[in-house]
């Protein structure tokens, strides 16, 4: 199924719509993206800074000051952006948690889906480790390593627990979200008012005079050669119309030019007196004048287009044959031909006319053959005349003949 094709006035806004929403949609994506990278990375830094920061607080006064070290796990839990607050033992159990109902269950039951393979890679080390909970970076996660209170017989626990805090960064995310493109809200506006402003400038200075110039041209094409286009657009358009008007303005005079030399060329014929018959290569009629249409019986109506064999039927005038018409010698010659002697035109009435012709190509400029044109004369009355003539001097001849001899006969008498 053919695709239909969209007119040029919409097809260039919505083009240019699409390529600046497109320029757009990259702009605001960057901006997106590199405020969500600026918000994910200052996460990072707070997620480990409180983490690193209750460990510190539970290795220091986890015995001697625990009230102190949960109620800064409280504050911390209050942050809008803190998931999940838990201090685990090394056998991963919660010693505190952000929730009372958590304390002295396993991690395991309260967190579903937490890898223990971390935990205990992290128990051996120092140093903190984060990781990411979700593909999209908005929950986040770190551990951190901390020495457990020592018993009454150590001098130095060798123990490690693990802080363990969780950061739910969808709201903020959802929250830059909204804030990029409430930003972004007035290039939106100012890129649709552009859009529209662009898109009637396209309309009135390159589509609406390209429409006038096609219809101009669907007229010129069907025959209309009155038909002019104001010269209105940008340059390059405005100069094409002027080219148009010019074009039609030739195309004005050539046929004027065509229709007096065809005019002077139909004169010309009526005017000849011999007769005028052409054809095309395939033999078949193109043009008659009056006199080739008074000697064949047909008129130029009736024989347009016929064969020319049917048109133009010549005999023998002694042996009543079909003579050979020099037409198709002329055609598979490409020279001038002339027509036998004693050769009879047949009329469509029957009526017979001796005649003389001769029959010549037509060629274009590049000498290609376009047809060939017959040119004949009545010449009956000169066909009698010379039998009229022939026959005088045969009598004259048979006279003579018997007058000399009776004079030799009256000589032989007297002697």
């Amino acid at each position: 199924m053919r695709m239909q094709r969209l007119p040029l006035r919409v097809t260039l806004p919505l083009g240019l719509a699409l390529l600046m929403f497109v320029v757009l949609g990259v702009s605001v994506w960057n901006a997106l993206d590199k405020r969500l990278g600026q918000l994910n990375q200052q996460a990072r830094t707070d997620l480990l800074a409180d983490t690193v920061h209750l460990a510190r607080m539970i290795e220091m006064g986890w015995l001697s000051s625990r009230g102190l070290v949960e109620a800064d796990l409280s504050g911390m839990a209050a942050n809008p952006r803190v998931e999940t607050v838990l201090v685990l033992d090394d056998s991963g159990r919660v010693m505190a948690a952000h929730r009372y109902a958590w304390r002295d269950r396993l991690v395991t039951d309260v967190l579903p889906g937490f890898d223990l393979q971390r935990f205990n890679r992290v128990k051996q080390e120092k140093l903190p480790t984060l990781f990411s909970l979700s593909r999209d970076g908005a929950h986040l996660a770190a551990m951190q390593p901390f020495r457990l209170p020592t018993d009454a017989q150590q001098l130095r626990s060798r123990r490690q627990g693990v802080v363990y805090v969780g950061y739910d960064l969808t709201h903020e995310r959802q929250t830059m979200r909204a804030f990029v493109f409430k930003a972004r809200a007035p290039d939106l506006i100012a890129t649709l008012l552009m859009i529209g402003l662009l898109g009637w400038l396209l309309h009135r200075q390159v589509a609406s005079p390209l429409a006038r110039l096609a219809e101009a041209a669907d007229s010129l094409r069907s025959g209309r050669i009155d038909v002019t286009v104001p010269e209105q657009g940008v340059q390059e358009i405005a100069a094409l119309a002027a080219n148009f008007n010019a074009m039609v303005h030739a195309v004005r005079e050539a046929q004027s030019s065509l229709a007096t030399s065809e005019e002077r060329l139909a004169i010309t014929l009526q005017s000849i007196g011999d007769a005028l018959l052409a054809t095309d290569t395939g033999e078949r009629v193109t043009l008659m004048n009056p006199v080739a249409e008074s000697l064949t019986g047909w008129s130029l109506a009736e024989a347009l287009g016929r064969p020319v064999a049917e048109v133009f039927v010549i005999e023998n005038a002694l042996t009543g044959a079909v003579a050979e018409n020099p037409l198709a010698r002329v055609i598979r010659e490409g020279e001038v031909v002339g027509l036998a002697n004693h050769t009879v035109l047949v009329a469509r009435d029957g009526s017979r006319y001796h005649i003389a012709d001769s029959a010549a190509p037509i060629r274009n400029a590049e000498g290609t053959l376009q047809g060939v044109v017959l040119v004949f004369r009545d010449v009956s009355e000169e066909y009698q005349l010379r039998a009229a003539l022939a026959n005088s001097e045969l009598h004259f001849r048979a006279l003579a003949n018997s007058g000399q001899a009776l004079v030799w006969t009256a000589g032989l008498g007297r002697g």
